[in-house]
């Protein structure tokens, strides 16, 4: 049995008793000796995420039986290749990602990416916008309240002055 190279194997035993009665057994075994390897899609190394952030990541091989992943020290179990998660849950910053997978055979490997978040700094600034928007609005509907009173005083006073 070849347990150098990694990956399904099939194990066939032929036993005859003294009599000459022969049974062949076939089993299945899958040969798992490096630690799995996971390639992370998103978010890229040294790029910048705000807002929801759809973190994706793929392994080498099919016999990954577990992920975990870790934002700096907060952990979370996806359920599938992909995981959302909020930057806004850390400070604006320089962070690290690392996906931990565990193979069937209880090997395991890390792989990690560093990336920066800004979601607070865009917060605030649209926190800003919405602020401003709202002052705008009332001061525009103000605007046009005087507009139509000094229409309508103006029209009835003309209105007056000509009869």
């Amino acid at each position: 049995l070849d347990t150098t190279t990694v990956g399904p194997h099939t194990l066939t035993v032929t036993a005859t008793d003294l009599v000459g009665h022969t049974v062949v057994q076939s089993f299945q075994l899958v040969v798992l000796n490096t630690p799995p390897r996971v390639f992370i899609g998103n978010p890229i190394n040294g790029s910048t995420v705000t807002g929801r952030v759809n973190i994706t990541f793929f392994p080498e091989s099919g016999y990954v039986s577990s992920f975990k992943l870790r934002v700096d020290d907060n952990t979370f179990t996806p359920t599938s290749m992909s995981y959302r998660w909020d930057s806004l849950s850390v400070p604006d910053g320089l962070h690290t990602l690392r996906v931990i997978a565990v193979d069937q055979a209880g090997n395991n490997s890390t792989t990690l990416v560093t990336f920066r978040t800004n979601g607070h700094s865009l917060a605030a600034q649209a926190a800003e916008v919405r602020t401003l928007t709202t002052y705008l609005t009332f001061a525009v509907g103000g605007i046009a309240v005087l507009a139509v009173a000094a229409a309508v005083a103006f029209y009835r006073r003309k209105k007056a002055w000509m009869y």
